[in-house]
């Protein structure tokens, strides 16, 4: 009897064990630099010299989930259509996942993106719906490119490059926490979208805002500014301005 008990629990101890390595499938991505993440996704990212994902079926079924690698691109996302800009998806994923490079990041629907740092010759962001993605200590990188659609947020501790372009739509807002430095900045905001980088130290802006959007940062020596609506513009400094304002908006020392 006790042999037979034991058989039992060592068969469903297999099969428990089973089920779980056949949520999980590893791949391998030699050569790849961009990223496309679509759906209710949760990433926790390093950058390290190892190219490799693991992809954990949280819920939902392998079906419903497209994976696919071409050439420099991995694609994983869940099948929702239209409806997951809105974050409704059919599946959950978790994925870990580790690359030397990325020179491209696209993030869609509910994903929420975590990594310590990341430090890039070039990089381009794209967020759309209500994605998330935190840099938890550095962003580096020599040009960087971000797009945020939707209610799509974006945090970074430190935050470096030597020239950027942003541009938010919708209700999108970008952080920077602690420090950073962006020397030539070029910033699009449009509906209540937000960039709160009041520790940013940054030499020429240009930026245009409409509807309620806000801008905090600093400027050592020009600020060109066109708002409109209810936009308003905060930094410290003493640049050179060139202000334009129509409506509520405002251009304010801190």
């Amino acid at each position: 009897m006790a042999t037979r008990l034991l058989l039992t629990m060592v068969l469903v101890l297999t099969s428990i064990l089973s089920f779980a390595d056949s949520n999980t499938r590893s791949f391998s991505l030699e050569d790849v630099t961009k990223l496309h993440l679509d759906g209710d996704i949760t990433v926790n990212f390093s950058q390290t010299d190892r190219a490799h994902a693991e992809i954990t079926l949280v819920d939902g079924a392998w079906e419903d989930v497209e994976i696919d690698q071409n050439g420099d691109r991995f694609k994983v996302s869940g099948e929702t259509g239209f409806w997951n800009f809105f974050g409704d998806s059919d599946v959950e994923l978790d994925i870990t996942l580790s690359l030397p490079e990325v020179t491209r990041l696209e993030l869609v629907g509910e994903v929420e993106f975590y990594a310590d740092s990341l430090d890039s010759e070039k990089l381009d962001i794209e967020l759309v719906g209500a994605c998330f993605a935190v840099f938890k200590n550095t962003l580096a990188t020599q040009s960087l490119a971000v797009e945020m659609t939707g209610a799509t947020k974006l945090e970074a501790e430190t935050l470096t490059a030597h020239t950027a372009k942003l541009e938010l739509t919708g209700a999108s807002t970008l952080k920077v926490l602690s420090a950073g430095s962006i020397p030539t900045l070029d910033v699009r905001l449009t509906g209540a979208s937000n960039v709160y980088a009041k520790p940013l130290q940054t030499q020429s802006v240009n930026t245009e805002a409409t509807g309620a959007s806000n801008l905090e940062l600093q400027v050592s020596d020009h600020l060109k500014a066109r708002l409109s609506g209810a936009s308003n513009v905060y930094y410290g400094g003493t640049p050179k301005l060139d202000i334009k304002t129509s409506g509520a908006s405002s251009v304010q020392t801190y």
